[in-house]
């Protein structure tokens, strides 16, 4: 098998995945790595910059409370990349923000979903792959 590569042969798609909390950060890995190409990031100054590069992720999995750039302050530097205005975000949260962060982002191009992060990880992967258009 191509490195990066699916079964297929086909290039896996990119998650680049944004927490500051290292075992989140992990946690995700793991359990995505198995089927996409993950990217890290560590907060969204780290994030934004990551999304820059070529080739754009194919989703953006990340917290919204961060240090020097919280996820919803990334999103809107991420919006002016050229090839990630219509990226697809997964907001993950320890906090009960939804539906200030959902009116926040009604503007948003992007498809914009939230999962707490006690919920159940197969919930989050059933969102991955519907916003990758597997589901």
């Amino acid at each position: 098998m191509i490195p990066g590569a699916q079964n297929d042969g086909r290039p896996r798609k990119i998650i680049l995945v944004v927490d500051d909390d290292e075992a989140m950060r992990l946690a995700l890995y793991g359990m995505l790595s198995v089927r996409y190409q993950v990217i890290l990031a560590i907060d969204g100054v780290d994030g934004a910059e990551k999304a820059a590069i070529l080739p754009p992720p194919n989703l953006v999995i990340a917290d919204i409370s961060m240090p020097r750039l919280d996820g919803v302050g990334m999103v809107h530097r991420i919006r002016e990349i050229a090839g990630m205005r219509e990226v697809p975000i997964i907001f993950i949260s320890g906090q009960d923000l939804v539906g200030n962060l959902l009116a926040g982002m009604s503007d948003s191009p992007f498809s914009v979903q939230y999962v707490g992060k006690t919920a159940d990880p197969a919930i989050l992967a059933k969102k991955v792959r519907r916003a990758l258009c597997e589901a």
